[in-house]
């Protein structure tokens, strides 16, 4: 719980959140690239599908707040 609040935590979900929406266009795109990333490895369909849920209910979420749809996908990314 501890590192889920850190400042640091935060910060680097940000970076890596810019870096994947700067490396592609595509949402499929984006997760594929992800995986490769962070766990050095291809997505399981499941995972993708999963990963697209989530992704679809932070950033529909967060546009509930009234933030615009590219500070929602940011956030949704960051998630």
């Amino acid at each position: 719980l501890t590192l889920l609040n850190d400042p640091l935590i935060h910060k680097q979900a940000e970076q890596i959140a810019k870096r994947v929406l700067d490396q592609a266009s595509e949402q499929q795109d984006r997760l594929h690239f992800v995986y490769l990333l962070m766990l050095e490895r291809p997505a399981t369909d499941e995972e993708l599908s999963v990963s697209r849920q989530l992704l679809v209910s932070v950033a529909n979420h967060t546009k509930e707040t009234g933030v615009s749809e590219k500070i929602a996908e940011q956030e949704a990314w960051q998630s």
